[in-house]
Formats: structure tokens, C-alpha cells, sequence
């Protein structure tokens, strides 16, 4: 497929690169300069292979100390501040049968693969995928410097809990229901319906206490 939407990303992405990689030709432009600089560390390729595991240490300890309910739900709100969209989503955007107003939307999310069905089809495919998505799984425990037995139990455990994540997940023709997908509701009543998650806790560790 190709079409005047990948066409407008595809020269988008080369001005993009030209204006990075020129960046420092602009003058007493501190920005600039920031943007030049994150895109060459991301380009050197060098510096991340030495790094290693370095850069992602404290995240890993975080999530190792995260053991309790509440400290999940800690971790949970570290991540949505950062841009992850870790178990579920957030996000804000005009209220579907009022777009005056600006409203905040919780979306399924929490799956490695990018489709439910991958998870629970029983088809030949389906299983290669599954297996080789856990074999990936323990190789990156591997690298983060876990012993292989170790990697290979925990794997299993990430796709036990991403099964069972796709098992509560919308499959894509009910996503593409608008009003399957439209479930509008109030804070107090979000916390009676899920009370497994202390939701006013929540939107006040992500900045969201008027909620």
C-alpha cells in the first residue's frame, strides 16, 4: 500500500532529517542545538552498545521494588507522565457527541503484539508467533543480564499476563464501533465500576487531582 498519506510522511521524514542534521547552523538557537544533540546520541551507535543496560537501571529497579498494589499503581502513573501507555492509556481529546468539550480517555493497551487475536487464535500461525514473541521476550531478559533459566520462566509469566490482558481487550471490529467504544462516565462512578484501581489516586500522581 502506498498512497498521498505515506507519500506526505515519507518527505516529511527527509525535511525532518535535514533540519536535525542542520540544526547547529542556526545561530543563539538553544533548542535547536537540544534537538541536533538528542538526535545524534540517538544515532550513535557506538556510545549504546557500551551503555548497554545503563540508561534503563533505575527503571528496572523501579519496577523490581514495585511488588504491591499500590506501588503498581505507582508505576503505572511514572510511566503514563512519560508517554507509556503501560496496561491501559490515557489521553485527551473532544467528546464524540459534544466536541466542545475536551474530555479524558482511557483505552486498552498493555499487549507486546500488536493484535489480541495473536494471543487467542489456536492456528498454526498464531502459535508460531506466540512462541517466538516469548523466545524475544527471554532474550531480552537475557540481555538485561537475567540467568537464562530464570528468563525463560519469566517470559513465560509476560505472556501469561499479556493473554490475559487480550482475553479483557475489545477485539478490532468492536474498537471500530462507535459506540461500543463510547462509554462515557464520571469519576466517582469509574471508581465503583473498577474499584481495583484507586482512580482518584491515579489522575493526582499524574497531575489530574480536579478530576
Amino acid at each position: 500500500r502506498f498512497g498521498t498519506f505515506d507519500k506526505l510522511a515519507e518527505e516529511n521524514n527527509f525535511l525532518l532529517k535535514e533540519i536535525v542534521e542542520n540544526a547547529s547552523s542556526i545561530d543563539d538557537n538553544q533548542i535547536a542545538r537540544n534537538i541536533q544533540l538528542f538526535y545524534e546520541m540517538g544515532m550513535n551507535e557506538t556510545k549504546i552498545d557500551a551503555d548497554g543496560i545503563k540508561p534503563f537501571e533505575d527503571d528496572l529497579f523501579r519496577i523490581k521494588k514495585s511488588r504491591r498494589t499500590h506501588q503498581l499503581l505507582s508505576l503505572i502513573s511514572y510511566y503514563h507522565t512519560s508517554g507509556i501507555s503501560t496496561l491501559f492509556s490515557l489521553y485527551a481529546s473532544p467528546d464524540k457527541k459534544n466536541s466542545t468539550m475536551q474530555i479524558a480517555n482511557l483505552y486498552q493497551s498493555g499487549l507486546g503484539l500488536s493484535d489480541r487475536d495473536y494471543y487467542l487464535n489456536n492456528d498454526k500461525r498464531s502459535r508460531e508467533i506466540r512462541t517466538e514473541y516469548e523466545k524475544h521476550i527471554q532474550k531480552i531478559f537475557e540481555l538485561s543480564g537475567v540467568h537464562s533459566r530464570a528468563a525463560i520462566s519469566w517470559a513465560g509469566t509476560v505472556v501469561q499476563i499479556e493473554t490475559r490482558l487480550a482475553k479483557a481487550s475489545l477485539p478490532r471490529i468492536d474498537l471500530r464501533d462507535p459506540h461500543k467504544t463510547y462509554n462515557i462516565t464520571t469519576l466517582d462512578k469509574l471508581c465503583i465500576d473498577y474499584p481495583a484501581i484507586n482512580w482518584k489516586e491515579y489522575f493526582t500522581a499524574i497531575g489530574l487531582p480536579e478530576l
